[in-house]
């Protein structure tokens, strides 16, 4: 019987090819584990992260309303990030929030109680319930209960990002009640938010018209912009009337005193009405807004405060929506 004869360094040649190919394979593991972790240690709110969210009033698009971190600040000790607001929003909460991250949450400043509160907890897991402390003057309740639901992976622009399902409630007696108000279900992904208003929308009555909702992109410094909502571009344009983008009526001087002049570039005749924070109108036209037109309104009998502006044409069309800011 004959054998063939392996060459005398053949073993040691492959003990060396085995070899150099551990060891490459251990050091891409290792890599890809370096960078996962460089990934997972990433700050969450590196100044420039930004989210766009669609402004609607009564359901119509008006516009897009951008929150942006803009800078680092120290509050009580804590390290927070300041967060800066295109306009007001209808949650109540000012036009700058001071924020910081702690243990897989976020906390916000309230400066009503000159004391940081918890507005996100990202380690929640499904069944368990989330105490949010509702801030002074959205809601006739103090705590908003946060029930997640369901967890999910969803894929937004080929990135993998997982979704957290949950209700809204309030105590009613010695039970918590998810249902019966206006926004009690709601989604929320970890490190981005609740992509209908960074702050809980609750039954406020002001709230129920006015909504930054939903959040259309989130951009983050070092991992790009990811497109949120399938239905509208980063800029609104998608499925956005572009009559609300033109604003082809203006109103002037806006804060105002005692008087309103509203100008009109549209080619029909359109109505307006003045809504207050409960909704309820405080003034009305009794004549239409001519086309190509100008008006003055009296607003001497309206009392200082924040004011809705909504335009409708004769088909009943909201045709464009303004803010107004009625001043001593």
């Amino acid at each position: 019987m004959q054998f063939n004869k392996k060459s005398p360094g053949s073993t040691n040649e492959n003990n060396m090819k085995n070899s150099i190919h551990v060891n490459l394979k251990t050091k891409l593991i290792v890599l890809f584990f370096a960078h996962m972790q460089v990934i997972a240690a990433q700050e969450w709110l590196p100044v420039g992260t930004t989210w766009q969210y669609l402004n609607t009033v009564w359901g119509k698009p008006v516009g897009i309303n951008t929150y942006m971190i803009t800078g680092d600040t120290t509050i009580l000790g804590k390290a927070c990030k300041v967060m800066s607001k295109a306009e007001l929003a209808c949650d109540l909460r000012p036009i700058a929030e001071y924020l910081y991250e702690e243990n897989d949450s976020l906390f916000y400043y309230e400066s009503t109680i000159n004391d940081f509160r918890l507005l996100y907890d990202f380690s929640a897991g499904p069944q368990d319930v989330v105490k949010i402390p509702l801030w002074e003057g959205i809601s006739i309740y103090d705590t908003l209960h946060i029930r997640i639901d369901s967890i999910a992976s969803i894929l937004y622009d080929t990135v993998s990002l997982t979704k957290h399902y949950v209700s809204y409630g309030f105590n009613v007696g010695d039970s918590i009640n998810y249902s019966g108000i206006l926004v009690h279900r709601a989604e929320i992904i970890p490190h981005i938010g609740n992509l209908c208003n960074f702050f809980y929308l609750t039954e406020s009555g002001f709230c129920d018209e006015i909504h930054t909702c939903p959040l259309l992109c989130f951009l983050k410094p070092g991992l790009g912009e990811l497109k949120i909502s399938a239905n509208f571009n980063c800029d609104g344009t998608t499925q956005l009337d572009e009559a609300f983008l033109s604003k082809r009526i203006r109103i002037y001087p806006n804060p105002a005193n005692n008087s309103l002049t509203i100008r009109s570039d549209l080619d029909n005749e359109v109505n307006w009405s003045i809504h207050d924070g409960s909704g309820n109108v405080a003034l009305k036209s009794f004549v239409p807004l001519k086309s190509h037109a100008d008006i003055r309104i009296d607003l001497t009998r309206l009392k200082p405060s924040f004011y809705i502006i909504v335009f409708i044409d004769n088909y009943g069309q909201v045709v464009q929506i303004e803010k107004l800011v009625k001043i001593d």
